[in-house]
């Protein structure tokens, strides 16, 4: 026969806790059931603290509280959910022993830290615009070199970029640009300029650079406009077109030529001798037969010429009629009476000039009714010291 003999335990009087965990971090010091005062950092972003305190004795009372609130039993799952406030909280555990004589309250100090700032690594454009043509190839925030051509006329662009994070900071040749808004002008030489636009992160350290390669045509050398004093241009002027003819009367013994550039800023000689544009040249003289007059052209940086070839042709001089009589009359005004013999129905003219250069028609033309003809004019003043006259067939 066997007798079972139960001996009741009495009621421990234990109140520590075997373990304290939660989801703040590392306890400092680590956690031992002899200390009951805790330290704990923690992110401001957690604001619930979940505490899991496990009594070194089972039938020990457990309860926790927040910042100095009525303590509150732990649920029977062994998990406390507790609300944090800003900045620094302090949470309380109380451990009661089976038999009620005994509590111990393990103190927990919780600092929320601010969150570490996150700052972006976005250093890439939204877009990039030039003031003047068009980027190849088209934009792309992947892609960072481009190339773009402008008029030889065009000395300067700007260039207007935007970024992809409104929070990144960028520059336009070293200088600060604001998102979205034109840099200065920024001055181009004939042939390559290389523009670099540096976009910093929010974060201050990523970096990207987009390069853009503008390329500003030489200069031209061109006329708008040529215009001589006589005569025609064959074929019609043209700024394309180097060449040309022209045919001008025994009696032109000069012309001017009147050039207009195509380009300000460029400069032009006639036969060697610097002419402003939009002005006349010095007269120049006209030998019978052909005459190569040049007109060079310099654009405006220099770098180009281009050289028109007018050929004028004047009339061979017919051999002057012979003067028969030669009467010098009046005192206010001079007359003269020339009589010459020539050929009926012919046309004449008598001219006067100072140089032998300039030729001025004097009294008309006059047509021949016979062998020999005569013609009286006013000789107009004031007269120079000498005056040369001559009659020549029209």
């Amino acid at each position: 026969i066997f007798v079972a003999v139960t001996e009741e335990l009495a009621p421990s009087p234990l109140a520590d806790l075997a373990s304290l965990t939660s989801n703040l971090g590392a306890f400092s010091p680590g956690f031992s059931p002899g200390i009951t005062s805790y330290s704990v950092s923690t992110s401001e972003n957690l604001d619930i603290a979940f505490l899991r305190p496990v009594p070194a004795d089972a039938g020990a009372t457990i309860e926790a509280r927040v910042n100095s609130e009525s303590f509150a039993l732990v649920p029977s799952n062994g998990e406390s959910s507790l609300p944090l406030g800003p900045g620094a909280n302090v949470i309380d555990v109380r451990v009661t022993s089976e038999d009620g004589s005994m509590m111990r309250i393990y103190s927990l100090m919780v600092n929320r830290v601010p969150a570490e700032p996150q700052f972006s690594a976005n250093a890439n454009l939204a877009n990039l615009v030039p003031g003047t043509g068009s980027l190849a190839p088209g934009f792309s925030s992947d892609v960072v070199v481009y190339s773009l051509t402008v008029a030889n006329s065009t000395s300067s662009i700007t260039i207007t970029p935007t970024t992809a994070d409104p929070n990144a900071t960028m520059t336009v040749d070293g200088t600060a640009v604001a998102s979205g808004t034109p840099s200065a002008p920024i001055g181009l030489v004939v042939g390559s300029n290389t523009i670099v636009t540096t976009v910093t992160a929010e974060d201050g350290v990523t970096t990207k650079a987009y390069a853009t390669s503008v390329t500003r045509a030489p200069g031209t050398a061109d006329l708008a406009i040529l215009i001589p004093s006589f005569g025609e241009f064959s074929p019609a002027f043209s700024g394309g077109i180097t060449e040309y003819t022209s045919n001008v009367s025994s009696g032109t013994t000069s012309l001017t030529l009147t050039p207009a550039v195509a380009l300000i800023g460029a400069t032009v000689t006639v036969n060697g001798d610097v002419v402003e544009p939009g002005a006349s040249s010095s007269p120049i003289a006209l030998g019978a037969g052909s005459n190569v007059i040049l007109v060079v052209v310099t654009s405006p940086d220099g770098l180009a010429t281009r050289t028109y070839t007018i050929t004028v042709n004047r009339a061979a001089i017919e051999a002057a009629p012979e003067i028969l009589e030669f009467v010098l009359g009046g005192d206010s005004p001079k007359t003269v009476q020339l009589t010459w013999l020539s050929e009926p129905d012919a046309v004449y003219l008598l001219e006067r000039s100072d140089d032998l250069i300039t030729w001025e028609l004097l009294g008309g033309d006059r047509t021949s009714g016979g062998q020999v003809t005569t013609l009286e004019v006013e000789l107009p003043e004031p007269l120079g010291r000498r005056v040369f006259l001559r009659v020549r067939r029209r």
